[in-house]
């Protein structure tokens, strides 16, 4: 049977506000080898609950998109959202991502270290020096193969010269 540890193992690409992130570590750290709930709603419930249990309160049911709830045990001494977490992104991002990844987990598509298809079934461009932009993203957690095409790389060729004749 699947636990909580697989959903947590890729961090999201993007949070709310910067005590997001400590919420999720909290998160994994609570959930850790805990079995993944059989029906969405109990994974739903079972976050929750470990969000209002590590938060010390649950989270605004009708959050103001730009508002925060502030945790203390988050607040490390930087930038003007230190702390706070963003009720709107685990609402509306954080909680269904992992309901996502749970459903996915229970039926087998969602494992420890596998890649989804859709990240590497496309490649990025190429430019003409042969070089990737965006970089080509490396496995989790390993440093990038090669550094990223300087900005002065970033343009295209100049177009070829027009014939006389098409003048």
């Amino acid at each position: 049977m699947p636990t909580f540890d697989a959903l947590f193992e890729r961090t999201p690409p993007q949070w709310g506000l910067r005590g997001d992130p400590y919420l999720w570590d909290a998160l994994r750290e609570r959930l850790r080898g805990r079995p993944i709930p059989e029906t969405f709603w109990d994974v739903r419930v079972a976050v929750e609950d470990a969000i209002a249990a590590i938060i010390g309160a649950k989270l605004d049911p009708v959050p103001d998109r730009y508002a925060g709830q502030p945790v203390s045990a988050f607040a490390v001494g930087h930038g003007m959202s230190d702390g706070v977490i963003s009720a709107h992104w685990w609402q509306h991002t954080g909680i269904p991502l992992l309901i996502d990844r749970a459903e996915g987990a229970r039926a087998g598509e969602y494992r420890p270290g596998h890649r989804p298809e859709w990240e590497t079934a496309y490649p990025p461009p190429q430019l003409p020096s042969g070089r990737q932009v965006p970089p080509a993203l490396p496995p989790y957690g390993s440093p990038h193969p090669t550094p990223p095409a300087p900005p002065s790389e970033w343009r295209l060729p100049p177009p070829p010269p027009v014939p006389r004749s098409a003048r």
